[in-house]
């Protein structure tokens, strides 16, 4: 039998999640499965699994010592090495986190933070660099996250094991632009509550193919295509599956030259891809974009540019906070009149 306390850092998580970030080879059934048979207890009471743990709260788990270290991953590789299960654990997870160390290092330079709070971190994502890991140890924000934190010394292997800071608002790879964090649990939970309930407004710089009439909202379908990594949108429902999406549109400028608009594009619905699928739905192609986009005009226009003309710009948090960025320079070099930004 083992015992944990909650903190400052896991109030406010469920038992479930709490139990199942310090078992993580355990399936959810299992912890399911001790929890009616009061083999999880909080406070030496019978608990729910959907209980929102408070500080101080002691979590007991009745499993003998050896099903624990085999649920929490201490007994891997037992076969290949005579360290103890402990000392295995530790110099994997040393391994880990230098990983993360080393990647905030590499881009600490190129990753700009807008705004920041105790729980909460905004920062300004460069293009080409993914939201979210792809495979093990590439470079991608939330493994920055992690390592800034780490350097900082605001987090460490004990508390990584429960609470586990994350990239709440993702954008595609070659997207630029604001990324919303959760430092700590009660970040992650106001987040994702935003995000869910959608009181986060989101806001994005976006130049298109065209002169564009687009004013006040569009709707749509949108249907995703995993095995080809792309979406499909329609004016009408899909016969099977498929979202109801909603963008928002304000025109900023336009250059009828070069036959391209600036709009200011709310993400109403945060579906993949959605303003690049629905802008090229409606005929007016994001700049820059080679899966959605124009790439004969693209040519013509942006002479082997390469960018995505795509900016996440304002995020206004439901407290009433507005976080804006820059506008970057790519969209000013395109139209000399952004007065409205």
């Amino acid at each position: 039998m083992r015992i944990y306390e909650a903190d400052e850092n896991t109030e406010g998580m469920k038992v479930l999640t709490f139990v199942s970030r310090l078992l993580p080879k355990a399936p959810g059934s299992l912890i399911y499965r001790c929890i009616r048979q009061k083999k999880i207890k909080v406070n030496k009471k019978r608990t729910e699994a959907g209980y929102r743990l408070k500080a101080g709260d002691e979590v007991s788990v009745w499993l003998d010592d050896e099903r624990l270290r085999e649920l929490s991953g201490e007994g891997d590789g037992a076969e290949l090495s005579s360290e103890s299960p402990a000392d295995r654990n530790l110099h994997d997870s040393e391994e880990e986190y230098g990983l993360y160390v080393r990647i905030y290092r590499d881009l600490k330079d190129r990753i700009p933070v807008i705004s920041e709070d105790r729980d909460i971190i905004v920062f300004d994502k460069p293009a080409g660099l993914l939201s979210q890991s792809a495979v093990y140890g590439d470079e991608n924000l939330n493994s920055f996250l992690i390592g800034l934190l780490l350097e900082r010394g605001e987090t460490g292997p004990e508390l990584l094991r429960t609470v586990r800071p994350a990239v709440m608002s993702r954008l595609d790879r070659n997207t630029t632009g604001l990324v919303l964090c959760g430092k700590t649990i009660s970040g992650e939970q106001y987040l994702a509550r935003a995000l869910r309930d959608r009181s986060l407004k989101k806001y994005y710089l976006a130049a298109v193919h065209g002169i564009t009439r687009l004013s006040g909202s569009e709707e749509a379908w949108l249907l995703k295509d995993r095995k080809e990594n792309r979406v499909r949108v329609s004016g009408k429902p899909f016969k099977t599956g498929g979202y109801r999406i909603s963008t928002g549109f304000e025109r900023i400028s336009a250059d009828r030259e070069k036959d391209i608009s600036l709009l200011k594009v709310e993400l109403k619905t945060g579906r993949p891809h959605q303003i690049r699928a629905h802008m090229a739905f409606l005929g007016h192609p994001v700049l820059g974009d080679p899966k959605y986009g124009d790439r004969e005009r693209d040519r013509k226009l942006l002479k082997g540019d390469g960018r995505l003309y795509l900016h996440s710009y304002i995020e206004e948090l439901p407290d009433g906070r507005k976080i804006k960025t820059e506008v970057p320079e790519r969209f000013l070099t395109l139209f000399e009149e952004t007065g409205k930004l």
